[in-house]
């Protein structure tokens, strides 16, 4: 079985971030979410592959020695089973995995302005997407 704890601090030392709250936010869901893969002792896989691909991580190096390199290959079939989504041989699914990844950045990067600024950049993109609409 897995060990959440461990997976889950390997990705946090990995990322250079402080908590599973930061982790929680990279992986575009809530903390509590997180905290339910935890009480369940389950892993939200989706996220963590796309993390390590989006950061070029060593998929191995997270799961060190919590999970075999056959189990890993089992659970990137199972996700791109149950997602449609082909990792290991689609290019077209990396580089939209780098277009998800260009829009987090630019979420964390407005994230880090004073409230009054996010709220600038919100109206100019809103006006902007009125005259496309146009």
């Amino acid at each position: 079985m897995l060990k959440y704890d461990v997976i889950i601090n390997n990705l946090i030392e990995e990322l250079k971030i402080e908590n599973e709250t930061d982790l929680s936010r990279l992986m575009g869901m809530s903390r509590q979410s997180l905290q339910n893969h935890k009480a369940r002792n389950t892993l939200p896989y989706k996220q963590i592959i796309y993390l390590c691909l989006t950061n070029k991580i060593d998929i191995n190096k997270i799961f060190n020695n919590e999970d075999n390199t056959n189990t890993i290959s089992k659970h990137i079939q199972k996700i791109e089973n149950q997602n449609g989504l082909n990792i290991q041989g689609n290019n077209n699914q990396v580089s939209n995995i780098k277009t998800d990844s260009k829009k987090l950045e630019i979420i964390e990067k407005i994230e880090k302005l004073p409230p009054k600024r996010q709220d600038y950049y919100y109206h100019i993109i809103s006006a902007e997407l009125l005259n496309l609409e146009d």
